[in-house]
């Protein structure tokens, strides 16, 4: 096998299998293997995936942070006044190397929910934004705010008309999901898009499976799998300048998935059923209920808030919800003592910074 990072031939890989999913599932994860480079530590699955099941997959049944939150989130007029930290902290980085203002053009490339766009306008950043998000529960509170969303996921061949456009391209916890065959061929077309000089922002999981097997990381529906030395090789080779490179948050080698999994396995966390509208999804039993109950409780809570402004009116409500929802953002401490704003080595999600050569 050859390394698509640091492009060195092994005959026989590191191999791991994936781990039980706590979310829905392709059943091609469990005959897929992870192949993992004992030079770069690149992990890298060893078979081709369906394309459009995957895509479909994505649109109507991948259900990541996304789908857990967007429910309860939608309509919540207090939502957008809270900032995600770990956007907080990925943007007090950019902000480093390149001053975000009107004139600055950002693309992201998988955005979830929005918090990336939502943590700029509390900031008070009115940069011009548009991204490429797949999920549907993702899309629709995305057009709740008013993002400029393309209702897809981001293939290599979408950069016609995007040449030299952006001065920022952000993909956060987005990378891992793209196929090995089509890792490279993303990092060019980013650089393709990014105008001269413009910077790249990702950060991916730490998945040096070869140095932390026991953190977790060997993640259903992941596809590719990054250390700190394969991004590196990645990078360079595709005519970006790497600014930055780091670790952060919690220390991959106090992670215990097997402990995690005893734990998960205990409250039956791990029962599946084939999908009765597609034979090659299975669901997860405790997940769906764990849907069921959050739908619930966002109908609630939503019928509620719909009562508040229809006793008080719009503007008396609006002015309400302004002063809770600030009143309800955290401080600059809570912000800066989170694991998003602690750098450190052998950490579990990598950074990187590069700017385009």
């Amino acid at each position: 096998m050859k390394c698509l990072a640091c492009e060195t031939y092994e005959d026989q890989p590191q191999e791991f299998t994936f781990q039980d999913a706590t979310i829905h599932k392709l059943k091609d994860f469990d005959e897929m293997k992870i192949l993992v480079c004992p030079n770069c530590g690149l992990g890298v699955v060893n078979q081709q995936i369906d394309a459009t099941a995957l895509t479909d997959y994505y649109n109507s049944t991948y259900g990541g942070k996304t789908k857990k939150f967007a429910l309860s989130d939608m309509g919540n007029p207090l939502g957008t006044h809270s900032i995600d930290f770990r956007s907080l902290s990925q943007i007090a980085l950019i902000t480093n190397f390149l001053e975000l203002d009107e004139s600055r053009a950002i693309l992201e490339i998988g955005s979830g929910k929005g918090d990336f766009y939502i943590a700029l306008k509390n900031l008070g950043i009115n940069s011009k934004y548009i991204t490429f998000e797949p999920q549907k529960e993702a899309q629709q509170k995305l057009r709740h705010l008013g993002i400029e969303t393309i209702n897809k996921s981001f293939e290599p061949d979408d950069l016609a008309e995007r040449e030299e456009q952006y001065d920022l391209i952000v993909m956060s916890h987005s990378l891992e999901h793209f196929h090995p065959d089509y890792v490279e061929k993303t990092i060019s077309a980013i650089n393709r898009m990014l105008k001269p000089g413009g910077y790249f922002f990702c950060e991916v999981p730490n998945a040096d499976l070869s140095q932390y097997p026991n953190a977790g990381e060997r993640v259903v529906p992941h596809l590719t799998f990054f250390s700190t030395r394969s991004l590196n090789h990645l990078l360079s080779r595709n005519n970006f300048k790497i600014n930055f490179l780091k670790t952060c948050g919690n220390l991959q080698a106090d992670k215990n998935a097997n402990e995690d999994r005893k734990r998960s396995n205990a409250r039956g966390m791990y029962e599946f059923r084939e999908d009765p509208d597609n034979e090659r999804i299975l669901r997860n039993v405790y997940y769906d209920n764990y849907l069921e109950e959050q739908s619930r409780k966002a109908f609630r809570k939503n019928k509620l808030l719909k009562l508040f402004v229809t006793i008080l009116g719009e503007r008396i409500s609006k002015r309400i919800f302004d002063l809770i929802g600030k009143m309800r953002r955290a401080s600059v401490e809570d912000a800066l003592s989170t694991e998003y704003f602690r750098y450190r080595d052998k950490a579990e999600f990598i950074r990187l910074l590069a700017r385009k050569g």
